[in-house]
């Protein structure tokens, strides 16, 4: 479980690293971007976030069994903005 557990952490790692290149493609091209299609970009990588959040809940919890002294002090702005 701990070997799947590492390897999952990458997974979040790389969603949350998307979810950043999108938010600064979003920032840098803002203007040149149709519109129309902004608020759908805005609210797809909003659902990239929370499938990032949610991984790490669960994540947490199960290293939680592994080790109760195990501790991933983390919160929804530290998954959305900080590089894992």
């Amino acid at each position: 479980m701990e070997d799947y557990l590492i390897e999952e952490k990458h997974a979040i790692m790389a969603i949350n690293r998307i979810s950043q290149i999108i938010a600064q493609t979003l920032e840098e091209k803002f203007f040149e971007i149709d519109s129309k299609i902004i608020n759908e970009i805005i609210a797809l990588n909003l659902a990239i976030q929370m499938i990032a959040y949610c991984m790490r809940i669960r994540h947490n919890a199960y290293y939680n069994k592994i080790d109760e002294k195990y501790s991933d002090n983390f919160d929804y702005e530290s998954v959305i903005f900080e590089n894992l």
